[in-house]
Formats: C-alpha cells, sequence, structure tokens
C-alpha cells in the first residue's frame, strides 16, 4: 500500500481547513462593511456565477470524474474532455444570461461580473484531479486564490473601497488565476491527447446532468430564492448561515472526495459492501460531532459577523441538521450511482430538491431566512430516507450501525463546547475540539491509526499504486 488515502486526507485537512478560514475571515470583513443587505446582494451576484456554472457542469464533470477513476490510463483525455465541454456550454448560456443583467439589473455592472465568475469556474478541478489521486494539487489551488481573495478583499476595504462591483471583481480575478493555474496540470495527465468523442460524454451526462441541475438550483440558487421571498436582509442572514453551514460540513465533504474514486473503482473491480460499510462509518466521525459542536456555538459564531447576524442563528442550526442529513444522502447516492443505480440515484435527488424548494418558498414568505433552513432540512430528510431505501437493494449496509460509534463523540463534543460557554467563542471552539479529538482517538484511532486507510485501499483497489 502506499498511503495514498494518509496523504489525500493530509492534503484535504491541512489545506482545506485553512482555505476556509480565509474565506470565513473574507465574509467576517465584508458583514462588518456592508450589513446584512448590502452582504445579502454580494451574495447574490456571486451567486449567479455559481448558478451557472453548477448547471452546464455538474454532469459532465461527475460522467468525467467517474469514467477517470475507472480508466486511469485515460484520466488525462476524461479531464481535459470535462473543462472543455464546460466552458463551451458556459459561454453558450453566458451570453443571454447577460442580457437581463445589463438591462434591468439595478447594478448590472456587479451582477455582470458575478455572472461572468461562471467562465473560469469551467476549469474548477474539484473532484476531477480527486479522480487522478492529485488532489493535492487542487487544494494547492484553491488554498492560493483563498488567501488572494481574502487579501484583495481587504486592502479594498482598508480604502474604503465598498462598491459592489469592485468588491466582486476581486473574486473574479483569483478564479480567473487559478484556471490559468489548472490547465497546465491536466497535460501531465496520461492520456491527455487523445480525449473521449464529445457526443458520448454528452450521451452519458444527460441523466446526471438534468439530474443535477435541480440540485445546483437549490445549492447555488438558493440565495436567490430567500431574497425572493424574504427580501435582502434574509438573504443576508441566510448567505451567513450557509457559509458557516458548509465551514462545519468540510470535514465530511472532503471526506466525500476521498471516497468517491474508491467507491467507483470498487463498484468496477472491488468489494463493494466492505467499501460502502467505511465509507458511512468514516463519514459519521466526520460529520456527527462538528454538527452537534456547531448547534451549540451557532449564536456566537453568526455574532461574528457584525451586529444584526446573531438572528441568523436558528437558520444556521437548520442548516447544520440539513448539511449532515444532505452528507450520509450524498454518500448513499454515490454507492447507487457507482453500481449503475442511475435511476435511484436521480429520484432521491429530484424528491428532496422538490420538497426543498416547495418548503422553501412556503416557510421563508412566513418566517424569513429561519424557514429556508427548516427547509433545507426536510428537503434533505427526504433525499436520505429515498437513498437509504435504494441502497438495501445494492449492498447489506446498515446505516444506523454506521452512525453509532460517532454518537458518543458528538455526545461529548456538545457537551464540552456547552461547558466552555461562560469563557467566550474562542473557549467553546477549543473545548468542543479538544473533546472530538480526544473520543475520536479513544474510540476509533488507539489502536488503528498507523493502519489508517489500508483497509479502504484493500476493499475498492483504488490508489494501491500511483
Amino acid at each position: 500500500m502506499t498511503g495514498h488515502v494518509r496523504q489525500t486526507m493530509l492534503a484535504l485537512g491541512l489545506g482545506t481547513v485553512v482555505q476556509r478560514v480565509a474565506l470565513l475571515a473574507t465574509m467576517v470583513a465584508l458583514g462588518h462593511a456592508l450589513g446584512p443587505a448590502g452582504l445579502g446582494r454580494y451574495a447574490l451576484a456571486v451567486a449567479t456565477g455559481n448558478l451557472l456554472a453548477a448547471l452546464v457542469g455538474a454532469g459532465v464533470r461527475n460522467v468525467c470524474s467517474r469514467q477517470a477513476a475507472r480508466e486511469p490510463d485515460r484520466a488525462g483525455g476524461w479531464l481535459r474532455i470535462a473543462v472543455r465541454l464546460r466552458a463551451q456550454l458556459t459561454v453558450l448560456v453566458l451570453v443571454p444570461a447577460l442580457v437581463p443583467i445589463v438591462a434591468w439589473g439595478d447594478e448590472p455592472l456587479a451582477f455582470a461580473l458575478g455572472a461572468l465568475l461562471a467562465l473560469p469556474l469551467a476549469w474548477d478541478q474539484k473532484n476531477l484531479l480527486d479522480a487522478v489521486a492529485r488532489t493535492d494539487r487542487e487544494v494547492a489551488l484553491e488554498l492560493g486564490v483563498a488567501l488572494l481573495h481574502l487579501v484583495a478583499t481587504l486592502a479594498l476595504l482598508a480604502l474604503h473601497v465598498h462598491d459592489l462591483a469592485a468588491l466582486v471583481a476581486v473574486q473574479l480575478l483569483a478564479r480567473t488565476l487559478y484556471a490559468c493555474a489548472a490547465a497546465p496540470l491536466l497535460q501531465t495527465l496520461p492520456g491527455y491527447r487523445h480525449p473521449p468523442a464529445a457526443r458520448a460524454v454528452l450521451r452519458l451526462a444527460a441523466l446526471p446532468s438534468a439530474t443535477q441541475c435541480a440540485a445546483a438550483l437549490l445549492q447555488n440558487g438558493d440565495v436567490w430564492l430567500v431574497r425572493w421571498c424574504g427580501g435582502e436582509v434574509s438573504a443576508g442572514l441566510y448567505a451567513i448561515a450557509q457559509r458557516l453551514a458548509s465551514t462545519a460540513a468540510l470535514p465530511g465533504a472532503q471526506l466525500l472526495r476521498l471516497l468517491q474514486p474508491h467507491t467507483d473503482r470498487a463498484a468496477a473491480d472491488g468489494d463493494g459492501a466492505a467499501t460502502a460499510a467505511k465509507a458511512l462509518r468514516t463519514t459519521a466521525y466526520a460529520v456527527l460531532p462538528v454538527v452537534a459542536g456547531g448547534i451549540v456555538v451557532a449564536e456566537p459564531l453568526c455574532s461574528l459577523f457584525g451586529r444584526g447576524f446573531a438572528a441568523a442563528a436558528t437558520t444556521l442550526v437548520g442548516l447544520l441538521l440539513a448539511s449532515a442529513a444532505l452528507q450520509f444522502a450524498w454518500q448513499c447516492t454515490q454507492i447507487l450511482y457507482a453500481h449503475g443505480r442511475a435511476a435511484s440515484w436521480a429520484k432521491a435527488q429530484w424528491a428532496g430538491a422538490i420538497v426543498q424548494t416547495a418548503a422553501l418558498v412556503y416557510y421563508t414568505s412566513g418566517v424569513g431566512a429561519a424557514g429556508a433552513g427548516f427547509a433545507a432540512l426536510l428537503g434533505n430528510c427526504v433525499y436520505l430516507l429515498l437513498a437509504r431505501h435504494s441502497l438495501r437493494a445494492v449492498v447489506p449496509v446498515a446505516l444506523l450501525r454506521a452512525l453509532a460509534p460517532a454518537l458518543p463523540i458528538a455526545a461529548a463534543t456538545a457537551g464540552a463546547a456547552a461547558l466552555a460557554s461562560p469563557f467566550g467563542l474562542i473557549s467553546q471552539l477549543v473545548a468542543g475540539g479538544a473533546a472530538y479529538l480526544a473520543g475520536l482517538y479513544v474510540l476509533e484511532l488507539r489502536h488503528s491509526w498507523r493502519r489508517l486507510g489500508h483497509g479502504l485501499q484493500r476493499a475498492s483497489g483504488f490508489g494501491a499504486a500511483r
């Protein structure tokens, strides 16, 4: 064994933690400078580009990353065609999207720059470089972008530049530099000069694209829905809660990246049941303690962003619980897709998206951002239940049994954070983190840390050689 799992975990753990801290620091600075309504407009502008990129590229990325993991000798070709198709599709949707923004928008330049974010995002390598065991390269790129974005934003704010277009332009510049650095990486991969036919990729990506468009609309367009149903202040509160929830979901989200190529390889030539069991158990350790601790410190965390943001605490609690359900649903549907159950994979995602959209419109209109958090929880629970039901026919994995070992650690993390509340937020985070690490070591890693990842590699067959 080569230690691929440990190396990838180290890259994801160190690099993405620093990256998320930089992103949070950027949002804290913007929150203090712009206030809830101003931050809401900023989040809407950025969400425009993220939404366009996700709508045109999610299915293509999914198909190409999985095929690259299954066919390592042709990985460069699969990643090359993924970028090419995403860039071409982005141009096709970008032009008609810019017309109404420029013609009727109240801040056309800022929102046009936000929409243009979609173009460099076509070169985003998350999941793609994971499939060829090059996660450390992608993490380094993201870290550089996050630090550049933070420094440039702080510089503008220090000069008292609060213009929305200038602040969005900084992010566009950072993503453009990412794209310029990512392109040469692909040329070093095997099979780069012989990509598959675009028509064949589009045919394979038809169902994933249609399905993931629904997920992308919610994951990247939810801020817009909150704005339409609850106003700009609600959008600003929701954007802060969303950013914090996505940061809390970081361990599970990065673990998903690590596990996907293992799941894909195991379904083709490995032990699918053993790989699925290890994936779900590891996800529980990464997700449940962080969510439990995050719920305890929700209000002081939201207050970091400035006066008026403490009201986002209820939204954050809903989004934290929703993120836990979502990450287990992702693992289940990832296994379904890898085993060729595309219809079940799609059905679970569509049902969750429809329920969340309907609930978001209904509850946000009445109670604002907190209603959007509850809608996310409701939709993701439906997604998880359907995915788990379909998974039973594919691999014999007991989800509750996989969750059980992490529950004592989650309780210890939340308890430590609660006991430290009289001493302030930093003390709560330190106490909760210490309880988490201690519990993880005692219950899981004390006798197995030297062999960390070996069982997963043996079960899946991925990463034994690089």
